[in-house]
């Protein structure tokens, strides 16, 4: 597997940056990440994580660097 990362300044893969749900297959956003999570193959890490740790994962990310999480 091989990855790029295109991005101005700071690398998007060392920013901090969690990326969930934010756009669907055809690059349309997505309005309501944790309601698209049962749409997802079943063998998608989110999918497989569940809507329920998924959420407190986030959460406890978001309350440890204290940014808000889909806001």
């Amino acid at each position: 597997m091989k990855s790029v990362a295109i991005s101005t300044g700071e690398s998007a893969l060392a920013s901090g940056s969690i990326d969930g749900l934010g756009f669907d297959q055809d690059n349309r956003p997505i309005e309501e990440p944790f309601a698209q999570l049962v749409q997802l193959s079943t063998e998608h890490p989110y999918r497989k994580l569940g809507t329920e740790a998924l959420r407190q994962s986030l959460e406890f990310s978001s309350h440890k660097w204290q940014q808000p999480v889909w806001q």
